[in-house]
């Protein structure tokens, strides 16, 4: 199923670089055991395998420790790097605390629902229609021996506009999602990425998933050229496009197809196990 080129075009892989929702996960958001033995595998053959999520850490620690084999994780989009083997932060950019508190105050306003994400915390709004997504988070990761993600509720009070690594904003209308955007461009110093039909990641300048798996390739003195991405959506197009070859899910965005070196099998078929398989038979990893 390719699109531009054929895998058989690809130099030797030393690191691969996955996005989650949509991507290594199918649609139920689950890792199929057909993934998890493949990135097994090919991590016994050398491949550094990381993790590139909009999700924040937290949400991302069940899967990391079902594939068991994750050298490094980029969350937030870029935010925040974390090695695994050492539990370490090595990464971190948090949002300015007076320009994520004008973002909120908009929302508040307008009806917008914003999440304020941190590591150690994250709020939610009055109506949250997300919140139940992250209650589901946190009921498997407390069912594979992680604490619960600590969620807690902010109102016209709330002042805690330290450390957060982005605000996530969960927004139906379209026409108020525009007047968000525009307000973000015309006000503010932060930029944003869609990360789904309805969400919108706000970060800081300069956070992006290209960004941090720049850093990652310098830790690990591997070219770019050396790496391979997977990525479903307009986030993943820049890391995409900073890898020597790309891969998207013939589920992906219209955007990240385009982006994309090849078009495998959807998240629900195991298209990225099938390129990662067929990598190994060439022997690429």
């Amino acid at each position: 199923m390719h699109k531009t080129k054929e895998l058989v075009s690809i130099n030797n892989i030393k690191m691969a670089v996955f996005d989650l929702d949509g991507t290594l996960l199918n649609s139920k958001g689950d890792l199929s055991e057909e993934n998890i033995q493949t990135l097994i595998k090919a991590k016994h053959k050398g491949l550094k395998i990381v993790i590139a999520s909009g999700r924040i850490y937290p949400m991302l620690q069940s899967y990391i420790k079902r594939i068991g084999v994750v050298d490094y994780v980029i969350s937030a989009n870029g935010a925040s790097i974390d090695k695994i083997d050492e539990h370490m932060r090595i990464h971190e950019i948090y949002i300015d605390q007076s320009e994520a508190e004008k973002v909120v105050d908009f929302c508040k306003l307008n009806d917008i629902e914003c999440l304020i994400l941190k590591r150690e915390v994250s709020y939610y709004p009055d109506r949250s229609e997300r919140l139940e997504k992250f209650l589901n988070y946190n009921n498997i990761s407390q069912a594979l021996g992680y604490e619960a993600m600590e969620l807690a509720h902010y109102n016209e009070k709330f002042d805690e506009y330290h450390h957060i690594e982005k605000l996530l904003i969960n927004e139906k209308n379209d026409v108020n999602m525009q007047k968000l955007m525009q307000f973000i461009e015309s006000n503010t110093i932060l930029k944003y990425t869609k990360s789904g039909k309805l969400l919108l990641d706000i970060s800081s300048q300069g956070v992006s998933k290209e960004e941090a798996l720049k850093k990652v390739c310098e830790f690990c003195d591997i070219s770019l050229d050396e790496v391979i991405a997977f990525g479903d959506y307009d986030n993943d197009i820049g890391m995409m496009e900073a890898a020597g070859f790309s891969v998207a899910p013939k589920n992906a965005s219209d955007k990240a197809l385009e982006a994309a070196d090849y078009i495998t099998m959807s998240n629900d078929d195991d298209g990225i196990a099938y390129v990662l398989n067929k990598l190994i038979e060439m022997g690429k990893i």
